[in-house]
């Protein structure tokens, strides 16, 4: 079981590095755990922040994928372990694309999809939404005042 899962990581890292990520599409700047904060408290820095877009996974057992474009043509592929964030650089783009693919059973053809469009200068986290059993994404407050 361990190699097994040893070895579906290694694909999708192998993926995600070597063929998921294209140039002219949103980068990963910073990959950072959970500092044990409430989630709706994440402060990256303003001018960070204002250039860029902070995901994070709230899922404390699980890893999470999903792939970032602008134009819905080309993607790149990403990964969250649990609990962890990303800052991506949008490259002076207002923002940028997410889809999150989720595969309820071993049928490859039983996949749902969400797209959704994310903005410069906010945070999103990742989350199992119970209710349509699959990855989701909600809009989260950056800063705690």
């Amino acid at each position: 079981m361990k190699r097994r899962f040893a070895l579906i990581l290694g694909a999708l890292a192998f993926w995600v590095i070597g063929f998921g990520q294209s140039a002219n599409q949103p980068q990963r700047l910073l990959y950072f755990p959970d500092s044990g904060r409430s989630f709706s408290a994440l402060d990256p820095g303003q001018e960070l922040l204002q250039r860029n877009l902070l995901i994070s996974n709230q899922a404390s057992r699980y890893g999470v994928s999903f792939a970032l474009s602008y134009d819905k043509d080309s993607w790149n592929g990403f990964a969250l372990g649990p609990r962890y964030s990303s800052i991506f650089s949008l490259n002076g783009k207002e923002g940028c694309f997410i889809r999150i693919r989720t595969q309820n059973t071993s049928d490859a053809n039983d996949m749902t999809e969400v797209v959704y469009f994310l903005i410069r200068g906010k945070c999103y986290s990742v989350y199992w939404n119970t209710e349509f059993k699959r990855w989701d994404l909600v809009e989260n407050a950056c800063r705690a005042y």
